[in-house]
């Protein structure tokens, strides 16, 4: 969908082999996805956390030109992160390279989708 001169883009970025303190540090994975908010040139308006029983997290961003978020499995050693954009403004590429440098990983898989 193009949105005016606007294409929005959604980042779609899985983490495997990601140790399970990381994946369990709210402070830390908050702090992650704040940097690379900061970094790509968005607005944030809100963020959250919640952390489930036994284990696993969920961090999102909402930002004025869309949202980050990511979703934890500690018992499986892996997470999903959404960086989705209404504006030519944000650099969702960018995002994914600093999500590659920021997560300890094993496997990282990303693509781009243009909406």
């Amino acid at each position: 969908m193009n949105i005016g001169n606007i294409e929005p883009k959604h980042a779609l970025i899985k983490l495997e082999g990601v140790p399970v303190d990381f994946l369990e540090n709210e402070a830390i994975v908050k702090h992650i996805l704040l940097s690379v908010a900061h970094n790509i040139n968005a607005t944030v308006v809100k963020y959250d956390s919640v952390k489930f029983n036994p284990q696993g997290l969920t961090v999102y961003i909402v930002l004025a030109e869309s949202h980050i978020s990511i979703h934890t499995f500690p018992e499986i050693k892996t997470c999903w992160i959404d960086i989705f954009t209404c504006t030519d403004k944000m650099e969702c590429e960018y995002g994914i390279k600093l999500i590659k440098q920021y997560i300890p990983h094993s496997k990282f898989e990303s693509q781009l989708i243009k909406r």
